[in-house]
């Protein structure tokens, strides 16, 4: 063999080695990269729970309601290739945004500059976006303001369903909801048409005004921007929520006085950190009634009625028997009633959900708890973190739908890595934390689950922490829970004179993110963990919050992070 012979025997064989090592490369990433093949229950070698559906019905899924919570119901169906229908009782989609909120200012935030661009990341601060993989379709480029005005929602979610050609029928009230005489299939009657269907996803039409029994008193839903009829009137507000502090703050310019009763202590929602309860947007009102400008609040007790008479009200206390005497002696021009919503299930027939008179009672999975393969989104199916998350607003509804969506077809995104690439796994622990919205918007509620089983470690990312408790905390042997979360301390308010053992969160006393030790005291959003070791919590762990809820510090977050995943490797 010549010298040129021995030379390009050289090459074949380094070339030969370097797509071996290429090929082991690309093997490695395709390990560590999300997958959609295998999915948690071919992990847990546990039956599907949901079984194709075998009969011929034309759609597989009726969703009955095209706002927000519908068209990401049907993004996510055609996105996964399965068979729907949208029914809409008008002849557009968002309608409700056409009439709510009254005044016209979303509550929703939208931040259009974050200093970053990472879209995972941004979509932790646009409060308004549904998810999708088309950038022109987020909410900034159809508004620049801080709270938008209701008009652009409108916009947004009709050219959200144009972009997607998403199958809705319109004009199409839905009258009832039943089962055939299986007990398998539901029957949706609209007016136009029966549908048959294995499952029904309600997104809207079950709420209806909560109306006092008040004579003469004005609905919240009954509301019009023109206010002239208001002017140097005394106005009685019944309620505490959002929509009577937003009435009251649009009546500001124009009433006389306003007083705001209502029967219990008033929630904040920084106080709290339940976006439902009174926002900062709304509570102008409280500047003019603590700096003493004729308005207040004040408290309506069981015993107290109001009575009209002679075209003014007044509220009449029944153990006494006498008039409140804090209110104008001339009483109250008018009473507007802003008691809120209550559900509504007229359109159900021998299937009718439990609720608890404001939501549909859900399982882990948001199925109702007594009606099989009937599921809520949205505003509806908010008991899942009930009053605790976002899940009543749309930057929170919206990745609860992509959850459902992913469990029930069985697409939940999975990283799996070798038990030895400890530092695959930091960085994925360490990339979520800091940027993913999912776990960041529905904090307590939706977590990341990882796997330590044969010889693997599998990642899967935004399970209810309920559907985990459910179905896989007996069935796994060493689990650990990645999750985002407040602390304790502060955020539940109780009717008393003093916060007790709950510091309040601006307080001096509060613990700030600098300190490893008291990490678990954390007030404010911060990471915590739960290793599981044979269906027992064996230890959780928290790291710090900080400022920029960014957990990047080496000796606060990163090497005390590190030690807890080497802990759990090495726990048997």
């Amino acid at each position: 063999m010549n010298s040129l012979q021995k030379s390009c025997l050289y090459l074949v064989i380094i070339f030969i080695m370097i797509m071996f090592l290429a090929h082991q490369f690309l093997q490695k990433k395709k390990e560590r990269k999300e997958m959609y093949h295998e999915t948690l229950q071919d992990i847990l070698h546990v039956p599907n729970q949901y079984t194709p559906d075998q009969c011929e019905c034309k759609y597989e899924y009726i969703i009955i309601g095209s706002g927000p919570a519908g068209l990401q119901c049907a993004y996510f169906l055609e996105k996964f290739k399965k068979t729907y229908l949208i029914l809409e009782k008008t002849d557009e989609v968002g309608s409700f945004f056409k009439k709510y909120p009254i005044h016209r200012k979303l509550i929703s935030i939208n931040k259009v500059y974050t200093g970053e661009k990472e879209k995972e990341f941004n979509l932790r601060h646009d409060w308004n976006s549904l998810l999708c993989d088309d950038d022109n379709l987020l909410f900034k480029n159809y508004s620049k303001e801080y709270y938008p005005h209701a008009d652009a929602m409108v916009k947004y979610l009709n050219d959200f369903h144009k972009k997607h050609k998403l199958r809705i029928n319109y004009n199409s009230t839905v009258i009832s909801v039943g089962k055939d005489m299986t007990n398998t299939l539901f029957n949706v009657k609209t007016k136009n048409e029966n549908y048959k269907c294995h499952k029904v996803i309600v997104c809207s039409g079950m709420f209806k005004p909560h109306r006092l029994n008040i004579e003469g008193a004005i609905h919240y839903s009954d509301l019009t921007t023109k206010k002239t009829k208001f002017k140097n009137k005394n106005i009685l507000i019944l309620g505490q929520g959002n929509s009577a502090f937003e009435t009251a703050n649009y009546l500001l310019d124009t009433a006389a006085i306003i007083h705001i009763f209502s029967n219990g202590p008033l929630k904040l929602a920084w106080q709290t950190h339940y976006v439902g309860h009174l926002r900062a947007i709304n509570n102008d009102f409280l500047d003019s009634y603590q700096l003493k400008s004729q308005n207040g609040l004040s408290t309506l007790y069981e015993s107290d009625v109001i009575l009209l008479k002679n075209g003014k009200h007044f509220i009449y206390d029944t153990e006494t028997g006498e008039v409140d005497d804090q209110g104008p002696e001339g009483g109250y021009d008018y009473v507007i009633d802003c008691s809120g919503f209550m559900i509504d299930t007229k359109m159900f027939q021998t299937v009718v959900p439990e609720h608890n008179g404001k939501v549909p009672l859900i399982k882990s999975n948001f199925e109702s708890v007594n009606v099989n393969n009937l599921f809520f989104a949205g505003v509806l199916a908010q008991h899942i973190s009930y009053k605790k998350s976002s899940g009543a607003f749309i930057h929170g509804f919206r990745y609860l739908i992509r959850s459902m969506i992913r469990m029930q077809t069985n697409n939940l995104p999975i990283t799996i890595f070798d038990t030895q690439d400890t530092s695959g796994l930091f960085e994925k622990v360490f990339w979520r934390i800091n940027n993913a919205s999912g776990i960041f918007q529905m904090f307590g509620c939706l977590v990341d689950i990882i796997i330590f089983k044969d010889e693997k470690i599998y990642y899967i990312e935004e399970i209810p922490f309920r559907y985990f408790e459910d179905y896989y905390k007996n069935k796994l042997r060493k689990v650990i829970i990645v999750s985002l979360d407040y602390g304790n301390f502060g955020g539940v308010i109780e009717r008393t004179r003093k916060l007790g053992k709950a510091s309040y969160v601006f307080g001096e006393d509060r613990v700030s993110g600098h300190d490893t030790k008291t990490a678990h005291k954390s007030n404010f959003l911060h990471p915590i963990f739960k290793f599981y070791l044979n269906s027992k919590l064996n230890k959780e762990f928290h790291l710090s919050e900080h400022l920029m809820s960014q957990y990047k510090l080496k000796d606060v977050h990163v090497d005390p992070l590190k030690k807890f995943l080497h802990k759990c490797y090495s726990k048997n």
